[in-house]
Order: C-alpha cells, then structure tokens, then sequence
C-alpha cells in the first residue's frame, strides 16, 4: 500500500560540481535519467512525488504541476529548496529525499516516518553520518527556514540542530551511498549489477581501486590519496605520478 497524506519530494536543483555535470540527467538502470529513475521507483512508495527544481529540465515528466520551483532560481541551496517546498505543499509534513541516493528503500522510508512522531524533523544517519537531506519535515518549521534565509543561513544541519529533531539509527552503508561524483556513479551502476566495487586491469590484473591505492602508496596509509581519489577521481593523475597503465572495467569478479 502506498504512503498516503505524505508526500515525497526529490530534490533536484543542485550544481552537481563535483560530477562536472548535472547528475540527475545521467542514465540510470534502465531510466535515461536518475532523476527518473527515482520518481519512478519512489512513485510506487509514495502516492504523490515532486521534484524541487530551479528549471524545469525534466522531458519524462508530463504532469508539471509536479515541479517544485525555487523561489530563487540565482542562488543555490537546499534551505531555499526546502523554504520553497514546505510553502507549497498542502500537507503538515513532508519526506525529502535527494535525486542522488536511489539506494533508500522502502522499509528505510517507512522506518522514519514510523519514529517520527512529534518531532519537526526525523531524518537518518549512519556510521557515515546524519544524513541531512533524508527524512521527514513538519510545516511547523516553515517560519523558522523563513527567518534562516532571511538570514542567510543555508546549512540544513544547523536547522536539524536547532530544531526538535529526531535522527534514526541505520546499519546500513550501501543503501545510503551517495552518487556525488564520476566515482561514485560508477560505484552506483556497479551496484545496480551486485556489486559495489570498482575494479581495474593492470597488467592482465584484475585490482580492486581501493586495493590500488593500497599497494602502491609507499607509505601504507590511505589519508594521502584516498580522499582524492576515491572522491574527487583524480584517479588518472594518480596513476601517471605512481607510472601506472591502469584500464577501468566494470564486469563482476
């Protein structure tokens, strides 16, 4: 049965910087876009789903009355997304969820909204984190988001801070990653096939990145490279400083 008297909004309007371009367009399993991917899937959890937008650049969707615009198109940041969301849905709550996380399933969805109770805001964390942009907010904050973008003030966690927030333990890692960079949507087709690992082929080798970055910093630790290359895929220039051919392949081991 689909959540009623709830609805879903996907947030959509970032500046998708770290991926070099707008990630909710990428092709996604069988979808042409993410973005639909996600509205598809979430349209079968949720009887009414939204996209919170500052343009509509959505060829798949027929109903635009789905589109939540940003009442600032110039400025990028999700305390607008959520001012814009919240002063137009009708109803007294909402689950916000970003168009990069179509790992979050229904039981994690329903989880939230089974402890949220009366709190303003109940969002999920992980051994990753609080998860700001995941979970379900109340109306009831509408005038305080108001009087932060008044002030300019555009952090969520600071929100969730200084709001009655509810944050929801989850085991899980895989259901909340994120598709953030080129990496990272590699990461994410791979798991749409059963795996989460990137792998590579140096000579005739088979070598997972991780265990890449492993064995051929001299120095054994992962903080030198692995924020860089895991996460900003400098993985090529990596390769040229260690004087390595490396050939990316995506096949199961």
């Amino acid at each position: 049965m689909k959540i009623k008297n709830i609805p879903c909004v996907i947030l959509s309007g970032g500046k998708s910087n770290r991926m070099g371009k707008d990630k909710s367009l990428l092709p996604f399993d069988n979808y042409d876009s993410l973005i639909e991917y996600q509205f598809s899937r979430l349209s079968n959890i949720f009887e009414e789903v939204f996209i919170s937008s500052k343009t509509d650049k959505f060829d798949f969707l027929t109903d635009k009355s789905k589109i939540i615009f940003d009442f600032d198109s110039n400025l990028y940041s999700p305390m607008i997304a959520l001012y814009s969301i919240l002063n137009n849905i009708e109803s007294d709550k909402v689950f916000i969820i970003t168009v990069d996380s179509p790992f979050i399933n229904e039981d994690i969805i329903n989880q939230i909204i089974k402890e949220h109770n009366d709190f303003e805001i109940t969002v999920a964390k992980n051994s990753n984190g609080t998860h700001n942009l995941c979970g379900l907010f109340s109306k009831d904050i509408l005038n305080k988001v108001s009087l932060f973008v008044h002030d300019n003030i555009h952090q969520i966690n600071y929100l969730i801070k200084n709001s009655n927030s509810n944050l929801i333990n989850f085991n899980q890692d895989l259901e909340f990653q994120n598709i953030n960079s080129p990496f990272d949507y590699k990461k994410s087709l791979n798991s749409l096939k059963g795996n989460d690992k990137i792998f590579y082929l140096i000579n005739n080798m088979k070598v997972e990145l991780i265990d890449i970055v492993k064995r051929f910093n001299s120095d054994n630790s992962l903080n030198q490279y692995s924020h860089k290359v895991l996460f900003d895929n400098r993985i090529e220039m990596f390769f040229k400083e260690k004087q390595l051919n490396g050939k990316e392949i995506l096949s199961l081991p």
